[in-house]
């Protein structure tokens, strides 16, 4: 039932996402981008994973590049795609990255990354007010936070017309974000909550 009813959200919401022209996109993914960075680089943090955005996605190309440039540690998500899991590979600008099956750009001499990760960027189809995220249904990120020692700050970035004012379904193995930035707000989960 519940995935039927993601099913139902991820296909609107997709469409939804996929409608907004390819300018309007750039855009608003560099107001998205400016926030994040006005919130989150800084001393507080030092080890970022950053999803390589593709599609229609919000762009991270200025977040990798900024980070890179301010001397932060940034991870890039490597798919193994006949298991459904996902490592961090640390990202070096000067290696070739390619396109795995979905179309994602990824480091091909990845290695897991077994440290401390302050910090994830989460893409996203959909997300809610309570932090619930819909993703592509493969459940990627939801096992690969759950491997982590410890909990990260999850942040969510989508584009306001991404946000949805009614509760997404939510499955008990499914992680919720602590932040969602758009290009027109940064909402803080638990501030929300109350």
């Amino acid at each position: 039932m519940i995935d039927t009813e993601k099913t139902k959200f991820r296909s609107f919401y997709k469409k939804l996402r996929n409608e907004i022209s390819i300018q309007e996109r750039k855009n608003k993914s560099e107001l998205i981008a400016r926030k994040f960075l006005t919130e989150f680089l800084n001393d507080s943090y030092t080890t970022y994973f950053v999803y390589n955005s593709f599609s229609s996605e919000v762009e991270t190309g200025d977040i990798i590049q900024k980070l890179w440039e301010s001397d932060k540690k940034i991870l890039i998500p490597r798919c193994n795609t006949d298991e459904l899991t996902m490592k961090a590979a640390v990202y070096n600008p000067q290696e070739k990255l390619t396109p795995n099956i979905y179309g994602i750009a990824e480091n091909e001499s990845a290695v897991d990354f077994g440290e401390e990760i302050d910090i994830i960027v989460l893409p996203g189809i959909a997300f809610d007010l309570t932090g619930t995220r819909i993703g592509f249904g493969k459940g990627y990120y939801d096992r690969f936070i759950n491997s982590l020692a410890a909990k990260p700050v999850l942040v969510g970035l989508c584009f306001e017309e991404q946000l949805c004012k009614e509760k997404l379904p939510f499955d008990e193995h499914d992680k919720k974000v602590d932040y969602i930035i758009t290009d027109q707000q940064i909402i803080e989960i638990s501030k929300s909550r109350d």
